[in-house]
């Protein structure tokens, strides 16, 4: 059975809920990262003349002994908070999977495009997604269905290249911020 005129609203709005999770990640990460940076930067700067450490953005200052304290605490806890928000993410995504895999079975769209490829553009992006690099370096194969004509070494060598950018991800995204 073929129902066009269903898809764009379902895939629209299962992409929209992955993509309102995707943002608040995005968010979180950048704070943490910029709680860690001023954390790594506060040394090299001088104190106030009054003897307290000034905060960023115009917050004021803080006696010099409870700014670490309170920073490990703040970074602690947007630590936490990421670690939900990607938690979500993927929670979110895989059910955004099983949605579109259930409507493909009695939805299709006109010229062979696939729901999981249309799912893909109304996606927001999230800091850590690294697999449409991946995709696009397969040339013509790169979209759903067309994958079994792939060669294989170059189904191999995108998994390879796959592996190489996802752990530079985490590295970026988990790692860094908690090194700090």
């Amino acid at each position: 059975m073929t129902n066009s005129v269903i898809v764009p609203p379902l895939v629209k709005y299962v992409a929209n809920g992955v993509s309102g999770q995707v943002r608040s990640l995005n968010r979180i990460w950048l704070a943490t990262l910029l709680v860690a940076t001023v954390l790594l930067l506060e040394p090299i700067r001088a104190p106030l003349k009054t003897g307290m450490r000034e905060l960023p953005f115009g917050l004021g200052g803080i006696e010099p002994g409870w700014f670490y304290p309170l920073g490990t605490v703040i970074l602690g806890s947007l630590s936490v908070c990421l670690v939900v928000a990607h938690v979500q993410v993927v929670r979110a995504t895989k059910l955004a999977h099983r949605i579109v895999d259930a409507a493909r079975e009695y939805m299709t769209l006109p010229d062979g495009v696939d729901l999981g490829d249309l799912y893909d553009v109304f996606r927001s992006r999230s800091i850590s997604r690294v697999a449409l690099l991946v995709q696009a370096t397969k040339g013509r194969y790169q979209f759903f269905g067309s994958e079994a004509g792939c060669p294989e070494c170059w189904a191999t060598l995108a998994a390879c290249y796959y592996l190489v950018l996802r752990l530079l991800g985490i590295e970026v995204t988990v790692v860094l911020p908690g090194a700090a």
